[in-house]
C-alpha cells in the first residue's frame, strides 16, 4: 500500500490488555507527537491501539492518546479536533452505496471524518450508484477503491474481522448472517434433543 513506511513489524506481539495504552506518552526532543483520539474501546480495538502505538515509536514518533466516552468522542472526530482517529463500520448490508458513502468529499458526506474533498472520489461514487451493469459497477468500485486507499491515501484501513458465531449442532431455525443488526429475532430458534 502507498504511504507505508518498510520495516513496520506486522506481526509484533499486542499488549496485553492495552496496559501500554493508558499512560500517554511525552514527546520527545526533535520528534512529532501525534494524538491518536478515540472511544473506550472494545477489545478488537485495544490491540489494534496498541499495535499502531507500537508500529509508530518503532519509526520514531511519540504518540499521546485519549481515551473519550463515546459522546465526546464523537464530537472531537465530527469537530476535526485530533490528528490520527480509529473510525469503525459494521453494515447491516452489502451495498457499496452505504459502505463507501462516507468517503465521499466533506462537502456531501457528513461521515467523512478526514475532512478532505476529492471530486474524482465523488464522481466515482456516483458512477458506481448508477450503473446498472454489474461488471462496470466492480470495475468502478475497484478504481475508488485504488484512489482512496493507495493513490490519495484518505484512510489506512487497519482491520476487519468477520462475524463468527460458533454454536451447539442442537440450535435449529436460526442463520447467521454476517451483520451484527439483522437476525436478531430469536423467537424462531429452538433446541433439537
Amino acid at each position: 500500500m502507498a504511504g507505508r513506511p518498510s520495516g513496520l513489524a506486522m506481526d509484533r506481539p499486542h499488549p496485553p490488555d492495552g496496559a501500554a495504552l493508558q499512560h500517554p506518552v511525552e514527546n520527545g526532543p526533535h520528534r512529532p507527537e501525534r494524538d491518536q483520539g478515540h472511544r473506550r474501546p472494545g477489545r478488537i480495538l485495544v490491540d489494534l491501539q496498541g499495535w499502531l502505538i507500537d508500529q509508530w515509536r518503532q519509526i520514531g514518533l511519540n504518540v499521546k492518546q485519549d481515551v473519550l466516552e463515546s459522546a465526546q468522542y464523537f464530537a472531537e472526530i465530527r469537530g476535526g479536533n485530533y490528528q490520527v482517529g480509529i473510525h469503525f463500520r459494521c453494515g447491516y448490508i452489502v451495498e457499496p452505496d452505504l459502505a463507501l458513502y462516507q468517503f465521499q468529499s466533506k462537502e456531501i458526506s457528513p461521515d467523512n471524518y478526514g475532512r478532505y474533498t476529492d471530486k474524482v472520489l465523488d464522481d466515482l461514487y456516483e458512477k458506481q450508484s448508477r450503473t446498472t451493469d454489474s461488471g462496470e459497477r466492480r470495475r468502478l468500485i475497484r478504481e475508488f477503491e485504488k484512489r482512496l486507499l493507495d493513490d490519495e491515501t484518505h484512510y489506512v484501513p487497519t482491520l476487519q474481522y468477520h462475524r463468527i458465531i460458533p454454536h451447539s449442532a442442537k440450535v435449529r431455525g436460526w442463520t447467521i448472517t454476517p451483520s451484527h443488526y439483522i437476525n436478531q429475532q430469536l423467537d424462531t430458534v429452538w433446541l433439537a434433543h
